[in-house]
């Protein structure tokens, strides 16, 4: 196989092709759309809008997790999880939490660099909606950003397409192009580079592990900072 022979070790699990791949993503993002929309109408009070806002960061991603779950099923849910996310032990784990803040890094130090030439769109919902989240609104928003979204970004962007990509190139083009999409597909411009390269650092945790287990916790560990210092930002206004 083209994969084994660049890399000398097994292929990387490729459980979708590339079709059905754009349907999972396409798909997740409409049914989260409809169901954000849905919630907010039934739970509206003054401010249906509001309401949407604290929706949208859990339940979307908790609904990219089951679709990208139920695209999986026709090829056996345990197997293809057990895949790409076998246990790989102790170690890996804690390199995996340790990748996540020094991507985080990264992609402050990228942003900075952009701020001096452009202005930058924040994308941290605590930063964009300081007064929204309260109440109720937290632990869905810890669950969605901290929990929901690294799983469901990670089996879809490093264990689906990555996966799929590392078929037929190696590893650096590979890695490049899964963090282009994944910059991409988070719809904001100015945060495109900073995101690739943190989508790049995250296939190449796979690539090296075998297992989505350390680029899911270095993402959950990202997106945990990135929320810890926006409140810390947000408390001394």
């Amino acid at each position: 196989m083209r994969n084994g022979a660049r890399t000398g070790r097994t292929a990387l699990p490729a459980p979708l092709g590339l079709a059905a791949l754009l349907a999972v993503f396409a798909f997740s993002l409409l049914l989260g759309a409809i169901v954000v929309a849905a919630l907010g109408r039934a739970l509206a009070g003054s401010d249906p809008a509001r309401t949407d806002i604290r929706l949208s960061y859990g339940l979307s991603s908790l609904v990219m997790l089951l679709v990208t779950l139920l695209a999986l099923l026709p090829g056996g849910l345990r197997e293809v999880l057990g895949a790409l996310l076998p246990w790989p032990g102790w170690r890996p784990s804690v390199w995996g939490l340790a990748a996540g803040i020094g991507l985080k890094l990264l992609g402050d130090a990228v942003v900075l660099v952009e701020s001096r030439l452009a202005p930058v769109a924040v994308n941290n919902p605590l930063l964009l909606h300081p007064g929204a989240f309260t109440g109720w609104a937290v632990p869905v928003l810890i669950l969605g950003v901290v929990v929901a979204a690294p799983l469901a970004e990670e089996l879809l962007f490093r264990g689906l397409l990555y996966g799929w990509l590392r078929r037929c190139l190696p590893v650096g083009w590979a890695a490049v192009l899964d963090g282009a999409v994944f910059g991409l597909a988070h719809r904001s411009w100015t945060l495109a580079v900073p995101l690739g390269l943190v989508g790049a650092g995250l296939c190449l945790l796979y690539e090296r592990w075998r297992s989505l287990w350390p680029s899911v916790l270095a993402h959950a560990a990202l997106n945990a900072t990135s929320l810890l210092l926006a409140l810390w930002v947000v408390g001394l206004r």
